[in-house]
């Protein structure tokens, strides 16, 4: 029986040294917790790093150390982004391209820095520790992330997002043939915010692995960008076809006079057909010492690209003139018409072919 309770207690004794040899082992700190350790175990050149420490008042719990993990990766963060500061590839590049035997150069001033150095650095594969010493009191946190893996995802993303704006721009093609100009230049802002998204990321890149593959990409479709809508806000041209009691020949004056507009004598390269029908309703008998005037016209404008066409509602038009004189009043009536018309119609084609 003796022998018994001494073995059972040799080893509860032994158990017992086990688990404290085991809580001893958890209890030392880990390798990254030194700075030399942490610049031998994880080298400049192949990792990013990010290191926190902070006091615990009696036993620390989860929150803490997903408190201290969490400013580890912030560090790692902030630590890219004085990277991206720093670096002399930020600095204004420039690119020249030989066109018909001549060097044409373009310059990028690393448009969107300013924006990113803002911002935090976009990580990914981050591995993330978390260490308390007991008996200090001390909590640690440590991120890391290898620069290759964040280089390959950076590539990946830009990659991504170029073949998204090219099919944007395919969008933006095909609502400028449709005429629908506003949604086409809300497209574009679509194209722009991806590339300034391209821009943070080839920022980082830059940083993280002195990759400065995509620049060229870049500068072409922000020359893209530019040209479409340069082309978006050129003229509209518009062609009139005016018939009835008067041929509205100020009409053709006053629609320019709208930013974008155009008038066209050739019906083949118009994006819109005016179609106006004009009458001189009545005037007052002549022996009225005040002439007074009525005009009206029927109005639809045709989108010529897609066929679907619109009437116009144009409100009743007159004019006056004294000493009986109606061929002078039908001349007021009929500009002030002209001006209603050339209104509406512009409204028209803005408000609804344009979106």
């Amino acid at each position: 029986m003796l022998k018994t309770i001494f073995i059972t207690c040799l080893f509860v004794l032994m158990t017992a040294d086990c688990v404290f040899a085991q809580s001893a082992r958890r209890e030392s700190a880990p390798s990254w917790v030194s700075e030399e350790q942490r610049s031998r175990q994880y080298p400049s050149a192949m990792w990013h790093i990010g290191f926190a420490r902070d006091r615990v008042s009696g036993k620390a719990d989860f929150k803490d150390y997903q408190s201290i993990e969490m400013r580890a990766q912030q560090d790692l963060s902030e630590r890219i982004m004085t990277e991206v500061r720093s670096s002399s590839a930020l600095r204004t590049q420039t690119i020249q391209r030989r066109t018909d035997g001549n060097f044409n150069e373009t310059i990028i001033d690393d448009f969107d820095v300013n924006v990113i150095i803002q911002s935090n650095a976009v990580l990914v594969n981050v591995e993330k520790h978390s260490f308390f010493d007991r008996k200090s009191g001390t909590i640690y946190g440590f991120a890391a992330v290898r620069k290759s893996v964040l280089a390959d995802f950076y590539r990946s993303s830009i990659n991504t997002l170029f073949s998204f704006a090219d099919g944007q721009f395919g969008t933006v093609a095909t609502l400028i043939e449709s005429g629908r100009k506003i949604a086409a230049l809300e497209k574009t802002q679509e194209i722009e915010d991806t590339l300034h998204r391209i821009t943070e990321l080839n920022t980082l890149l830059l940083a993280t692995n002195n990759d400065n593959s995509f620049v060229e990409q870049i500068v072409n479709i922000h020359q893209r960008l530019n040209e479409v809508r340069a082309q978006i806000q050129s003229g509209t041209k518009v062609f009139l076809d005016v018939s009835g009691d008067n041929n509205l020949s100020e009409l053709a004056a006053i629609i320019p006079q709208t930013e974008g507009f155009l008038i066209t004598a050739n019906k083949s390269e118009a994006g819109y057909l005016v179609s106006i029908k004009t009458e001189l309703t009545r005037c007052t008998p002549p022996d009225v010492r005040l002439a007074l005037c009525h005009t009206n016209a029927e109005v639809s404008v045709k989108n010529l690209a897609t066929q679907r066409s619109v009437n116009v509602q144009i409100s009743e038009a007159r004019g006056g003139f004294p000493n009986a004189d109606t061929d002078r009043a039908t001349q007021t009536a009929f500009r002030n018409l002209t001006n209603d018309i050339a209104e509406r119609v512009i409204q028209t084609i803005k408000e609804v072919f344009f979106r």
